[in-house]
């Protein structure tokens, strides 16, 4: 995906009104993922440029192989702990360096806290196993060897920990990609990653580690999209950037164009990109394992490459400039069928992700229109910037059409999710229990966490028009819930649906997060992969369900 970006450095003009801008001729270069290999053994024997072990915050008692590599050193992760300079909280890095005569064969050992063992779960050694990679990318490490976190005294099983750990070793490692000619290149990356394991099934820890890296790469995938100037990712290019992707991973792709969106009558979401000079796309992928007449699980992912508000422009206090991000839905999306396919998921699962730019114009929308959509309920525009909701709409009733298994869609989509759930969990609605259930579970077993909320009906009545079906946005008040409402209104055939509102999730502004730097977080692309490798018909059975490892 990074040689796509690399590629789309030239931004080729949509219209022949206006000369565009030209993007960036110079990006800065960084390695690809890390590959990951699985051994047996001693983890002091292993060479490498740096190891990986581990320790709670708890008491100050080491042990398994963290207690090994520290009587090997002498005693110097003890002394740390006991003189205070390391306390083990989550995420916390000690770096030790063995004298010559000491019997390990990396030059460097970094400790890394897990916290305390009453916190204890899958996801702090997630997070652990990011900050520690972090701290070694920067470091210059190269080759990284880890031991597997919680497989002794924290008690995972030793294929979950495998997991956990590849995944937070590959996320913590994300740089994102720089652009100019005097970038020195001084953060190639982790290039090459060993998990050593006393002793186990290495061919089962190999194949967790594989499936975890493809995960990442979803994720990688999902954040470089993400973070991409809206000069060089728009409509098109980020349809042609699938499209290359669906090639390389055996996935259908079509584009539907302005003309085709036209005859189709996608009427809300051409109103909404009608003010740019970059014409809007409709992507389309479908994974196909088995049978083509399977009713698929589809994803539905907001893709507007940039977001001014439109006529509504954004006050001056936001940081319009992170408007790029507002296609990390279909970000996610994408990101989450390059690992479905990559990990040869057994069920049918279609995307459609709708591109487009909201902007000023003379052509744009304005406040106080009327559009009709896909199936002709109409809805008032109250707000150009509550433009999400509309494209939405469009592909909600596209992906309907066929009565799919389940439709769910992934939207950077209030800024109230953000204020209701702050930067930790993304808001989900769903008309199904069951669905619901299965969400949860693939959250919990992905790392990506999402909170239920409700879909009462009395908050339909924040959305009623006076001229039309609908209008485009509520009060302030319930402003999550009314974006919601609104989307389901368009949901037919009693289909299985649910609504991911990932606005507070998507992007880390404040600096580094548990799992990467600041940036695009690619929230998103392994909770929908990890829905997909879930088996849907017995969960919509079953509402409530109790998670169940697949």
């Amino acid at each position: 995906m990074r040689s796509l970006l690399r590629a789309f450095r030239t931004a080729r003009p949509l219209s022949t009104k206006v000369a565009l801008q030209q993007a960036p001729r110079s990006v800065h270069p960084r390695t690809e993922l890390a590959t990951v290999d699985v051994s047996s053994g001693d983890v002091r024997s292993v060479p490498s440029d740096a190891l990986v072990v581990n320790a709670f915050e708890d008491g100050t008692d080491l042990s398994g192989a963290t207690l090994a590599v520290d009587e090997s050193l002498k005693g110097a992760i003890h002394r740390a702990r006991k003189r205070g300079d390391f306390q083990a909280k989550l995420g916390e890095v000690l770096w030790v360096y063995p004298n010559e005569s000491d019997p390990i064969a990396s030059p460097r050992v970094l400790v890394v806290g897990l916290g305390k063992h009453g916190d204890f779960s899958s996801a702090r050694v997630r997070t652990a196993a990011a900050k520690a990679s972090t701290a070694a990318s920067r470091a210059g490490v190269r080759h990284l060897t880890s031991v597997l976190h919680g497989a002794g005294a924290g008690g995972l099983p030793p294929d979950v920990s495998a997991r956990v750990v590849t995944e937070g070793l590959l996320l913590g490692a994300y740089e994102p990609l720089r652009y100019g000619k005097k970038i020195e290149d001084h953060l190639r990356g982790i290039e090459k990653v060993t998990l050593v394991e006393l002793s186990g099934d290495v061919a089962e820890l190999q194949q967790a580690t594989a499936d975890a890296r493809n995960a990442a790469m979803g994720t990688w995938t999902a954040r470089d999209l993400a973070n991409a100037p809206g000069n060089i990712i728009y409509p098109e290019t980020l349809a042609r950037a699938a499209s290359e992707m669906c090639e390389a991973a055996g996935i259908r792709c079509s584009i539907v164009g302005e003309q085709e969106l036209q005859e189709l009558g996608m009427g809300m979401m051409l109103a909404v990109g009608q003010g740019s000079e970059r014409a809007s796309q409709l992507l389309v992928m479908d994974y196909v394992p088995g049978r083509s007449d399977e009713k698929p699980l589809v994803l539905v992912g907001k893709g507007v490459t940039f977001d001014t508000g439109g006529i509504c422009i954004k006050p001056g206090d936001l940081s319009m400039g992170l408007m790029k991000m507002d296609m990390g839905g279909a970000a996610a999306v994408i990101g989450a069928m390059q690992t479905i396919a990559a990990t040869r998921t057994p069920r049918r699962v279609t995307a459609i992700c709708p591109l487009v730019e909201n902007m000023p114009s003379g052509r744009a929308y304005r406040p106080g229109d009327v559009l009709e959509s896909l199936c002709g309920k109409t809805a008032e525009v109250v707000n150009t910037d509550a433009e999400g909701r509309l494209i939405l709409a469009d592909a909600l009733q596209f992906a309907s059409r066929d009565k799919p298994a389940a439709i769910v869609d992934a939207a950077t989509l209030t800024g109230a999710v953000n204020v209701a759930l702050g930067p930790f969990c993304a808001g989900v609605f769903s008309n199904n229990a069951g669905l619901m259930s299965s969400l949860m579970c693939a959250a919990e077993s992905s790392g990506e966490r999402v909170w239920p909320l409700p879909l009462y009906p009395e908050y339909r009545t924040t959305i009623k028009s006076n001229i039309a079906d609908l209008k485009n946005c509520g009060s302030r008040f319930s402003g999550v819930a009314s974006s919601a409402v609104f989307l389901e209104h368009f949901v037919e055939n009693k289909v299985p649906w649910a609504h991911i509102d990932i606005a507070g999730v998507a992007w880390n502004e404040a600096g580094a997060g548990d799992l990467g730097p600041q940036g695009a977080t690619g929230f998103g692309a392994r909770l929908l992969a990890a829905l997909a490798g879930r088996d849907l018909a017995l969960d919509l059975e079953e509402a409530p369900i109790v998670c169940r490892t697949r």
